[in-house]
């Protein structure tokens, strides 16, 4: 049996990955947002849905890309 403060431990730790996961994501719009002003619905979905090793990815390409959709191109 889990013992109970294991069992809060993890649920936090997962809000806390979820939350960093999100924090990221949205930091990454902000870029998006502030180089392009325009940024389509299927880039911000898959930014905000995109795993931690995407948006590392993502965030390099945001400085070269041409338009935003380059961003998440090829994922």
């Amino acid at each position: 049996m889990d013992h109970p403060n294991a069992t809060i431990m993890s649920t936090l730790e997962r809000a806390f990955q979820r939350g960093k996961a999100e924090g990221r994501a949205e930091a990454l719009l902000r870029v998006l947002e502030l180089r392009f002003e325009q940024v389509p619905d299927e880039v911000r979905q898959a930014v905000m849905s995109g795993s931690a090793e995407h948006s590392n990815n993502w965030a390099e390409r945001v400085l070269t890309a041409k338009r935003p959709e380059d961003v998440i191109a090829a994922e």
